[in-house]
């Protein structure tokens, strides 16, 4: 909006609010249409903005904590007390947090692992510093260990698929877009969520027995015509 022109919103009448018993001293306060905007709706959504992505930020750091020991590989082949304290640690704290995916063996198995890792690149004078996530679980499945160590091949892959929920609310706007097309303009609430979920989750759709779902749903119906009855 330009400073120097008047508009309609700055030359109406403002009107006087009528005041009331212990409204106290304190002097109206009168925006113009350009203020209530910055104040109602402008600053409502940079700090929802702000307090997203400080969420978002925490949540990342968590995450990178509660995995990042995962490729750790030691640089000596010989881990000291420290070392296997901090690996029982950070093995029991992932463990808390998925009880139903790792066991007890878990510190020292990915102990192992990282030995195996070390004495691969030392027999083939290719010796690394620092591995990332992605390059020690595609050596798992290159190499056939996944069963040599379980619980190391499903902490990679509950890492490496965290990610991917990053985009769930913008793959479901694009789902959204394909369901809600200018065909279905009179769809009501509840279906449109239905067809969004079915379309979202289309690889547990795939799996469903449909004649299980006919058979529930005619066993309803019927009920309900026998109680009508």
């Amino acid at each position: 909006m330009l400073p120097d022109v008047d508009y309609k919103a700055a030359q109406t009448h403002k009107r006087i609010r009528k005041k009331v018993p212990n409204d106290g001293d304190a002097p109206e306060v009168y925006l113009n249409d350009r203020d209530k905007y910055r104040i109602t709706t402008f600053y409502t959504i940079i700090d929802k903005l702000e307090t997203e992505m400080r969420r978002r930020g925490e949540i990342y750091k968590e995450i990178a904590e509660r995995f990042s020991f995962l490729s750790d590989v030691p640089h000596n082949a010989t881990s000291s007390s420290t070392e296997i304290e901090r690996y029982s640690q950070c093995c029991q704290k992932l463990t808390d947090a998925y009880p139903e995916d790792f066991n007890t063996n878990f510190s020292a198995e990915l102990q192992q692992f990282h030995l195996y890792v070390r004495h691969k690149f030392s027999a083939t004078k290719n010796v690394k510093t620092r591995f990332s996530h992605a390059e020690l679980y595609k050596m798992i499945v290159e190499d056939n260990i996944e069963y040599a160590f379980p619980n190391v091949d499903i902490g990679f892959r509950i890492f490496l698929t965290l990610m991917v929920t990053n985009c769930s609310a913008e793959r479901s706007f694009s789902k959204l877009k394909c369901i809600k097309n200018p065909i279905r303009t009179t769809m009501q609430q509840g279906r449109l969520d239905a067809l969004s979920l079915l379309s979202i989750e289309a690889d547990v759709l795939h799996k469903t027995s449909f004649e299980d779902l006919i058979k529930d749903f005619a066993i309803k119906e019927s009920r309900k015509l026998f109680n009508y009855k």
